[in-house]
């Protein structure tokens, strides 16, 4: 069944999400996630710097 619901997010400098009860959810469930990050490190010497991003994250399957 899918659902029209759409819930949002923000994560200011943290870049961890907790998806658990998105997987409890019906199948087509989303989420909207904007990020900003100051700096995101990729290597030991590389770092991205002022990353900014939407992500949508939507249950698939049971």
């Amino acid at each position: 069944m899918m659902t029209s619901d759409i819930q949002e997010f923000h994560l200011r400098n943290e870049s961890g999400l907790n998806v658990a009860t998105l997987l409890q959810e019906d199948v087509g469930s989303t989420r909207t996630v904007d990020i900003d990050l100051d700096s995101f490190p990729l290597d030991d010497d590389l770092v991205a710097r002022n990353v900014d991003a939407r992500v949508r994250l939507t249950r698939l399957r049971h």
